[in-house]
């Protein structure tokens, strides 16, 4: 299980060699018994949820999108779960504690990108950036929608917990919605109340910030 520890696994140095063929090899033996990851299981699924699998190369990702995939479909318990990762993942900032205590109303959370702050390598020539982050994740999250009926009516309710609090900085509150309309794209069974809770949040912190989405702001690099 320690093998997907994202404090080990962002230990790597630049010139050791790359977990990821490793972890693949693991992914892909455990999607073979996939079936059998019961509740006294749950320590190893939430190891494996919980790694940084959007900062490995494009071969792991694909693995990994698979292999959830199997999970879920097999083990539907596990769905909550991922869907909350999925959805943490989409936000900005990389750990809430740099927010005051006194804002968070949920355990501190590790979205997409704090393994790409972590300084991670892709693997590949191309380089990694959020937008290729947030891609991964969106590749993920259309695909559990795509096996998983019930997936649109659990994703819900997380996206609005996860949305940023209306303290914190605008690039975080642009970031979230962009990232909640993309889901409205490939998602439309939530579409109206995402766009409801987008305007309800818009209204309650800077109109500017919305207007500035549909105008196509950037993610950055």
């Amino acid at each position: 299980m320690d093998q997907f520890n994202p404090r080990k696994i962002a230990q790597v140095t630049p010139d050791a060699p790359s977990p990821a063929p490793q972890l693949r090899l693991w992914i892909i033996a455990l999607s073979h018994v996939v079936s059998r990851l019961e509740r006294v299981h749950s320590a190893l699924v939430e190891a494996i949820v919980n790694m940084p699998w959007t900062t490995m190369d494009t071969t792991f990702v694909k693995t990994y999108t698979n292999f959830v995939g199997m999970l879920v479909s097999a083990r539907p318990e596990y769905l909550s779960l991922v869907l909350g990762k999925v959805s943490q993942g989409l936000t900005y900032r990389t750990a809430i504690h740099t927010v005051s205590p006194l804002l968070i109303t949920h355990p501190a959370i590790e979205s997409g990108l704090q393994a790409l702050d972590n300084g991670l390598p892709e693997g590949s020539a191309r380089p990694l950036t959020r937008r290729i982050v947030y891609d991964r994740i969106h590749y993920l999250l259309r695909h559990l929608i795509s096996l998983v009926p019930t997936c649109p009516s659990t994703l819900q309710p997380l996206l609005s917990r996860n949305f940023p609090h209306k303290r914190h900085n605008q690039i975080a509150q642009v970031t979230y919605i962009r990232n909640l309309l993309r889901v409205t794209d490939y998602c439309p069974e939530v579409a109206d109340r995402i766009l409801a809770l987008v305007i309800d949040r818009a209204i309650q912190i800077d109109v500017s910030s919305l207007l500035w989405v549909m105008c196509g702001g950037s993610f950055g690099t």
